[in-house]
């Protein structure tokens, strides 16, 4: 009420209202209206919880109220409010519009569905406002402009049990100074997957305040994630962040996994301007038959591939990197800036990876790597380098460090002796099985893994119950929409001056620069991340100023 003759003949009465989870809520009401205050422990009032002119009474302890002739529902209205339509079989995705306007999705509602939908303003999923035991999200081929972003966000306490969210965001487009974020706690059998979207920064990403992150650019950020029996999924995705200092993918806050919660970071390509591929501000914490699994991934120009600022604790779980690429490194590709442990039977398994960088080592840890009862294994990874790690490694109560068949500078590693000159410490505490050898405790997450057999010149983990993928891990990635074929594009830039890095989409078939200058600037041109059946590259009267680079790569 604005004035005092706004209300007559009537109360304000408030009862028991909370602010964020908590009793507390403060009131800013004229003392003209004479309201009445009740906490939470006071009895219940008729006029705080029914429609008093239809109702008899209101039971002082659960609030119920008892409805008069003419009152309706809990709270006895005068009308009956209509049941919901049934949406069996009902089509509830928005489609092939154009949204310029912010959107808060699925508010209320237990599913939000957008469908080729271009969105000029934000979007914001609060999956907690939502409705329902599972509350299902889905963004499907949905293109981001003028810098709007995608927030996705979770529990902010934790949540009543049987409730979670299926959340699939896939086909997503963004390059135009928007990104994703998402966020907070999802709990058990959720499932968060970024899948077949590229994000590119060519100019700065700026979040909103709320999140703290300043002057921070990121594509991708992870902010504050809880994973309890959870599991978020990035994959098949291509993020570039070319834009001065700004990072591929941001965990702010750290991320802590529990209770055979799972991050999987599957086939991911990212590209920085020698910045950071993916940033972990913060810790990782993972307990509980957990999983983090970094394959298949490439990792372009950067600094680090992935850096890590916060103690890394692992317990009876399963850190992975397998099979990634890290091309053009600055530093190390993977990089520790604080302790790492590793307790209860956990391991940390780096598998078939490549580092092409000529300064330092793929794998860095600054505080020291203390491993009890667990396991770190190396096997078949190739550095350019003659040393492979740089780190400081204490074993004890059964630890083991376990290698296979290693390639550091052009050499095949074959001896503890050989290890220990390229970084893995004290020979006499290094397990060495050779190339042509199958070692479960190698190659597998042995807790998960019945045997292991070489087939076709591979070692094969056979999973026991509890194991899944390929290491026999104790969360199974979780299963992929099929990817979808499109077809190649072509990027052409003709007669134009360009001062702002520019990214060619991966998947490309056809590259054009004609009549280009190319104005302090270094755009680059990596040839693995185009068309698979070919690609033309056409470079015609291309000026460069200013110490412009123009970069042609093929694969390592």
């Amino acid at each position: 009420p604005k004035r005092s003759r706004d209300l007559t003949n009537g109360a304000i009465v408030a009862a028991c209202n909370t602010v964020n989870g908590e009793e507390g809520a403060k009131y800013s009401i004229p003392s003209v209206y004479n309201a009445t205050i009740l906490t939470c422990s006071d009895p219940c009032a008729l006029a705080t919880s029914c429609f008093p002119a239809y109702t008899t009474m209101a039971s002082s302890d659960g609030c119920a109220c008892t409805c008069a002739e003419g009152g309706h529902g809990d709270a006895c209205l005068p009308v009956a409010v209509p049941e919901p339509p049934s949406t069996d079989g009902a089509d509830l995705c928005v489609r092939d519009v154009r949204v310029d306007e912010e959107v808060s999705a699925g508010f209320g509602t237990s599913v939000a569905c957008y469908v080729g939908v271009t969105f000029a303003a934000d979007v914001v999923v609060d999956v907690e406002a939502m409705s329902g035991s599972v509350r299902n999200v889905t963004l499907a081929n949905c293109t981001f402009l003028d810098g709007a972003s995608l927030y996705v966000v979770g529990w902010r306490s934790d949540p009543p049990a049987g409730e979670r969210a299926d959340v699939l965001i896939s086909g997503l487009e963004s390059r135009s100074g928007g990104g994703v974020l998402v966020s907070n706690r999802f709990p058990p059998g959720s499932r968060v997957t970024l899948v077949d979207s590229v994000l590119i920064a060519e100019k700065r990403v700026a979040y909103r305040g709320a999140y703290g992150l300043g002057d921070a650019s990121a594509c991708l950020v992870v902010h504050s994630v809880n994973l309890t029996g959870s599991v978020l999924t990035i994959a098949r995705t291509h993020v570039a962040a070319v834009f001065g200092d700004a990072v591929g993918v941001l965990v702010v806050g750290g991320v802590a996994l529990s209770s055979r919660g799972a991050l999987y970071v599957d086939v991911l390509s990212v590209q920085t301007a020698l910045g950071l591929c993916v940033s972990v501000e913060g810790g990782v914490a993972a307990s509980g038959g957990s999983v983090v699994a970094f394959v298949d991934s490439d990792f372009l120009l950067s600094k680090h591939a992935v850096s890590v600022r916060g103690a890394v604790s692992v317990s009876s779980s399963i850190v992975a990197f397998v099979r990634s690429e890290f091309s053009l490194t600055e530093d190390y590709a993977v990089a520790f800036y604080s302790t790492v442990g590793l307790a209860g039977g956990s391991v940390l398994l780096a598998k078939g990876n490549v580092h092409d960088g000529v300064s330092r080592e793929m794998l860095y840890a600054a505080g020291a790597v203390a491993a009890a009862g667990s396991t770190l294994s190396f096997v078949r990874n190739r550095a350019l380098l003659p040393r492979m790690l740089s780190l400081s490694l204490s074993l004890s109560a059964g630890a083991h460090l376990r290698v296979a068949c290693n390639d550091a500078g052009g050499r095949v590693l074959s001896t503890a002796e050989g290890y220990a000159a390229a970084g893995f410490g004290d020979a006499g505490r290094i397990d060495v099985t050779g190339c042509d050898a199958c070692d479960r405790d190698t190659y597998c997450y042995a807790p998960g893994t019945a045997s292991a057999s070489m087939t076709n010149g591979v070692c094969v983990c056979v999973c026991g119950s509890g194991g899944y993928g390929e290491a026999c891990v104790p969360v199974g990635a979780p299963v992929l929409p099929p990817a979808v074929g499109t077809a190649s594009s072509v990027f052409v830039r003709e007669g134009v001056t360009v001062r702002s890095v520019f990214v060619v989409p991966a998947g490309a078939s056809e590259v054009t620069l004609r009549h280009v200058v190319l104005d302090g600037v270094s755009p680059v041109l990596y040839v693995p991340w185009m068309a698979r059946e070919g690609v033309r590259i056409v470079v015609q009267n291309v000026s460069l100023l200013n110490g412009a680079v123009l970069y042609v790569m093929g694969g390592g």
